[in-house]
């Protein structure tokens, strides 16, 4: 009961202040760890992400989120974002693993030429040429097959 008493004040508090981060954030905890609700706690997420997007824990619980919904793709792009976050950060090591880790842009979605053409950057400015170039050359592939798939489909 106390559970949804607290949902029904925070959703309150949301429709007054529905730009507010806290009130966002905490809202999609409620639907993920007491209502289990992952379309919502998405959507909470994807808020707050637009609001702020500097705060790498939304993205690792919004990569969580979409686990929970089987939407691997979406899981594997928030993953890129994180890791272009740590870019930004010039966070090389978490970038690097933002990449590649399991339950990561690569792990989660391999056929992603951008995540291949970025970890190949990441490992650059890490010094590692040799998997930089196994990186950018794996990207070529993907995006020349996508080209072939594509002049296919116009002809």
């Amino acid at each position: 009961m106390r559970k949804l008493q607290h949902y029904s004040q925070v959703t309150k508090c949301l429709k007054l202040l529905p730009d507010d981060l806290d009130i966002n954030f905490e809202l999609a905890m409620i639907y993920v760890h007491n209502l289990k609700n992952f379309q919502e706690a998405e959507n909470c997420f994807i808020k707050f992400i637009e609001l702020n997007p500097k705060r790498e824990d939304v993205y690792k619980n919004l990569i969580e989120v979409y686990q929970q919904l089987n939407k691997r793709i979406d899981a594997s792009d928030i993953c890129m974002e994180l890791g272009d976050l740590y870019l930004e950060e010039s966070d090389l090591e978490k970038a690097r693993n933002s990449f590649t880790t399991n339950t990561t842009a690569l792990y989660l979605y391999p056929e992603n030429a951008d995540g291949h053409y970025k970890l190949s950057l990441t490992m650059t400015k890490l010094n590692h040429y040799d998997l930089a170039m196994i990186r950018i050359t794996k990207a070529n592939e993907l995006l020349k097959t996508t080209c072939s798939i594509l002049n296919v489909i116009l002809q």
